[in-house]
């Protein structure tokens, strides 16, 4: 298989970013979701220096637990919106020039 490296990663450096749930976040972190269990849950990302690897944690702070097997990823921007509808999540994509 092939894979793509998009070089548009989170950065520490980035200064304080306005996210798609309207709140203000340091560089280096932010919110995320994780569809699971045929759940949605609400996470922070954080990534605190440039050659760190993002690690998912709940809103408690501790780890957010994967399971094992194939785990997929996909990024919006800070601009994109996103709405809960019941249980029918709607992510609309958008980055920012």
């Amino acid at each position: 298989t092939e894979s793509e490296i998009i070089d548009i990663l989170p950065s520490p450096a980035s200064g304080m970013v306005i996210s798609c749930n309207g709140k203000q976040y340091e560089g280096g972190t932010g919110p995320a979701f994780v569809a699971r269990d045929g759940q949605m849950f609400p996470v922070l990302w954080k990534r605190e220096k440039k050659t760190d690897l993002i690690t998912l944690t709940g809103l408690d702070g501790k780890p957010f637990p994967y399971k094992p097997g194939q785990t997929w990823v996909e990024v919006i921007g800070a601009s994109s919106n996103y709405k809960n509808e019941g249980n029918i999540w709607k992510f609309d994509f958008k980055m920012a020039p």
